[in-house]
């Protein structure tokens, strides 16, 4: 599914139990800088915040790209001042694929899920095939 439907239910549900929602989508800057061509960004950014880590290689962004290219993001958006660490989901989902450890790359119960629940694995993917 779509991040920005994703994101809508999840507030949807939150407003049926009463609670006001106050949501935030954790990203990397480069997924920031490509937001403009997701799937309805402006509907992602009326429904949460986003909080942007660095990353190795991607410079910030900075107030005139975000206000040119995403308007209703300024003042919606928090840079975290963190180590710039060379992990993503890709590396992630390739180690698992390839048999490889992700220990410490992810917390204990990401991994024990995607162990778990056989995420990313060869098997996996060809029973989604069928």
């Amino acid at each position: 599914s779509y991040t920005a439907d994703t994101v809508r239910q999840l507030a949807a549900e939150l407003v049926s139990t009463g609670a006001t929602p106050d949501l935030r989508f954790i990203l990397s800057m480069g997924s920031l800088r490509g937001l403009p061509t997701w799937h309805e960004p402006e509907l992602l950014l009326a429904a949460c915040r986003l909080v942007v880590a660095p990353r190795p290689g991607r410079p910030a962004v900075d107030p005139g790209w975000l206000e040119a290219h995403l308007p209703s993001a300024v003042g919606r958006v928090t840079f975290l001042d963190a180590p710039r660490l060379d992990v993503s989901s890709s590396l992630i989902r390739a180690r698992v694929v390839a048999g490889r450890s992700i220990r410490y790359l992810v917390p204990d119960a990401v991994a024990a899920y995607i162990g778990d629940h056989a995420l990313y694995t060869r098997s996996r993917e060809e029973d989604h095939r069928s």
